[in-house]
């Protein structure tokens, strides 16, 4: 790829003066503290240390990056990857609940601690960067906590989550997801009925890690755009990387208006060169349209390539799309317009943290 003179300044200028945010991040796996040995999050994506975590926000900030869609994933003590399910054993009753509480007492040490905010809104983003600090949407990944009580939606919006992801590793009552062989068909009728509740309160239906029939229902039932916080677009032949999607699944989201978050991640996913990252998303821009691209890293600290060790590195890979045929246009719609779009046209905020 051809570097273009310039385009490095022109980059860190669109970090500086527009707003950025992080589609799907976990900050270093900030969840993890404190979970005991044996689980998915200590075997393979341990917790990273106090002083490492508030390495990793101050990075982003010195990077450029404002904003990070935090993400809440309640099943990570049971998850084991590769086993039945990828799971170490299924929920007790109200366990999914109890670990969603210890999650969310965790965040609100955070946030007394460490530089970073909550956002209200998508204008609190620039204020908040004003303070020296990384503002935070928060996101739910995988809705285990919720059980059958669709009740607990409201609980989690008023709670401040602004994204609502039903999938993650374990199979749960709401759908299908991509790593399990299906058992629902897509939705289940409690799903259906989740994906109304989310559009009425107020919250972005995320598909990830959802199958793709699960992600077709999904977007025929919606009255709202929908993104996929975290993947890439595979080629037709690819069966290897299951949590990649296909031409048809990205052109689904994209039909509703809503935004795919490119991911950035360790094998057996990731790009091994930042030029094989912006072809990547170059591809998915032209297929698509560069209006439904975002940016995700998901930033568990065992899982980002040699290329993108730390937010250090991002002012490079927007330099590279850049040099690759992005507009400065595309670019700032690319790191963080685009799903600042779909917030504003969605969400309704209503934040008790």
């Amino acid at each position: 790829m051809k570097r273009a003179t310039g385009n490095l300044a022109i980059a860190k200028s669109v970090l500086a003066n527009h707003p950025s945010v992080d589609m799907h991040s976990h900050l270093g796996l900030w969840e993890a503290k404190g979970l005991a040995e044996g689980s998915f999050a200590t075997e393979i994506a341990s917790y990273p240390g106090d002083a490492k975590l508030k390495q990793n926000i101050l990075d982003n900030i010195a990077a450029g990056l404002k904003c990070s869609y935090l993400g809440l994933p309640v099943d990570l003590p049971l998850i084991k990857l590769g086993a039945p399910g990828n799971k170490a054993r299924d929920f007790r009753a109200d366990e999914a609940w109890q670990e969603y509480l210890r999650q969310m007492s965790l965040l609100r040490n955070m946030l007394d601690t460490l530089p970073l905010a909550i956002a209200g809104n998508s204008e609190d983003i620039s204020r908040i960067a004003l303070m020296g600090k990384q503002a935070i949407f928060l996101s739910v990944e995988g809705g285990h906590m919720v059980e059958q009580d669709l009740g607990r939606l409201k609980m989690l919006h008023q709670d401040g989550h602004t994204k609502f992801a039903p999938a993650h590793y374990l199979h749960n009552a709401f759908c299908d997801n991509q790593t399990d062989s299906p058992t629902i068909g897509g939705l289940s009728e409690l799903g259906r009925e989740m994906v109304r509740e989310v559009n009425r309160l107020g919250m972005i239906l995320d598909a990830a890690h959802a199958s793709f029939a699960a992600t077709v229902q999904m977007a025929e039932l919606t009255n709202s755009p929908i993104v996929l916080s975290h993947t890439m677009m595979r080629d037709d032949d690819d069966n290897q990387h299951v949590r990649f999607i296909s031409r048809d699944h990205a052109r689904i989201i994209a039909q509703t208006g809503g935004v795919i978050g490119t991911w950035v991640v360790a094998p057996p996913y990731a790009f091994g060169t930042l030029e094989e990252y912006v072809e990547s998303v170059l591809r998915l821009s032209d297929w698509v349209g560069v209006e439904h691209v975002g940016w995700a890293t998901d930033q568990i600290e065992a899982g980002l390539p040699e290329w993108f060790r730390t937010y250090t590195s991002l002012p490079q890979v927007c330099a590279a799309l850049l040099d690759g045929g992005f507009s400065k246009q595309d670019l700032i719609r690319f790191i963080g317009g685009n799903l600042l779009r779909v917030y504003d046209a969605v969400v309704t905020p209503n934040l008790a943290i």
